[in-house]
């Protein structure tokens, strides 16, 4: 990668097989029937990383979804230029591009109308 590239290319347009990063699953709480359902659905590669460390995993094209039901304005206010500056995207639950959402979601680009829809059916 050079100067001026981005780390995401968008090349996998499915959740299938995608790697999916959440916070603790224990942080989910009223939402854990959310996080039950994204982690029984088709995303195969599944792992639990501190809070923050899967939207950098997003940022860095290592995972292509990383959600986390608790977010506060400052987690929020770094990753959001982060992850769009790398070519992805970053919102709420419900597909807003904010900080001040109380939850995040951050996809490769592509994949982020589908996450979006899945944590709505939730």
């Amino acid at each position: 990668m050079h100067a001026g590239s981005r780390a995401l290319d968008g090349t996998l347009t499915s959740c299938c097989g995608s790697r999916f990063y959440y916070g603790a699953l224990s942080s989910l709480g009223s939402h854990r029937e959310t996080g039950h359902h994204l982690l029984s659905g088709s995303h195969v590669r599944v792992s639990e990383h501190p809070r923050c460390y899967g939207f950098v995993l997003v940022a860095t094209g290592r995972a292509e979804i990383a959600l986390d039901p608790v977010m506060n304005v400052w987690d929020c206010a770094a990753l959001l230029p982060i992850v769009e500056e790398a070519g992805g995207r970053f919102t709420d639950w419900s597909g807003r591009r904010t900080i001040h959402g109380g939850e995040a979601v951050a996809t490769n680009g592509s994949l982020h109308d589908e996450v979006v829809a899945l944590l709505r059916d939730a």
